[in-house]
């Protein structure tokens, strides 16, 4: 039987914030009170027009909004990136993440993040909560090691989250139509409909509409709103083990 894989979102699916509340993080942690309060001035008069991009297409929201994090420094963003990590762990985690990532795991699915975030945050995120892979953006860097503001290409926004997942599918042999997936929005539609078996976690009210009419599970990413959530799949999981039993009976032997 082909493997399988649960492919989640990070920001509003599994954790509290977004892009924008991590960059004010690293932009706290600027060498001086003079760069940090340029950067926010910056980002203030910037913010209109990176919102209506963002409702356009979350791509280009990305890219530009990745741009206010020109000139910082890839060392900074390291040191700065572990103690968010730290601090998402330890106030921002939703309440029912780890026994989300549980059930997946029992069930035999690779463990896969897929986010817009970037590597300094999804990465060591993805370790602390044992992701199997994981998928985020990066920033270019100049020969002085500082960010251009730039998204190195593949950039994991919108359609590019559901070309990772057929690509990373056809090298791991994935059967999709048992693969699962997990957002909270609805510019992640391509990504929830490249797999068989979408989830909506803590949905947006247009995501929340497209999940209720296509019949896909909705939750709160709580443990109490989660509880229904997995026993459907402790179900799922028990058909097709039964399923799989009745198959490989020889009947008419």
């Amino acid at each position: 039987m082909a493997e399988t894989a649960a492919f989640y979102d990070l920001d509003g699916t599994l954790i509290r914030g977004n892009i924008a509340s991590h960059w004010a993080w690293f932009a706290r942690h600027e060498p001086s009170l003079l760069h940090t309060g340029g950067r926010l001035a910056r980002l203030a008069l910037s913010a209109p027009r990176l919102l209506r991009l963002d409702r356009l297409d979350r791509r280009l929201g990305n890219e530009a909004f990745y741009r206010q994090f020109r000139g910082m420094s890839a060392d900074r963003l390291d040191i700065a990136g572990e103690d968010l990590v730290a601090h998402l762990l330890t106030s921002s985690l939703y309440d029912g993440v780890h026994e989300l990532l549980a059930s997946d795991r029992q069930a035999g699915h690779r463990l896969v993040l897929v986010t817009g975030s970037l590597d300094v945050v999804a990465e060591p995120l993805a370790r602390a909560l044992g992701f199997d892979d994981v998928a985020s953006n990066h920033l270019i860097l100049d020969r002085r090691g500082l960010a251009t503001g730039e998204l190195r290409p593949p950039v994991y926004a919108g359609p590019g989250k559901a070309e990772f997942v057929h690509r990373y599918a056809a090298e791991h042999a994935l059967d999709l139509a048992r693969c699962r997936a997990y957002s909270d929005d609805h510019a992640d539609l391509p990504l929830l409909c490249a797999v068989g078996r979408p989830i909506a976690v803590n949905p947006n009210s247009r995501l929340r509409a497209t999940a209720a009419a296509h019949g896909w599970p909705i939750s709160d990413c709580t443990a109490e709103g989660l509880k229904a959530v997995l026993q459907k799949f402790k179900e799922e999981h028990a058909a097709e083990f039964a399923a799989s039993q009745l198959a490989s009976v020889p009947w008419g032997a």
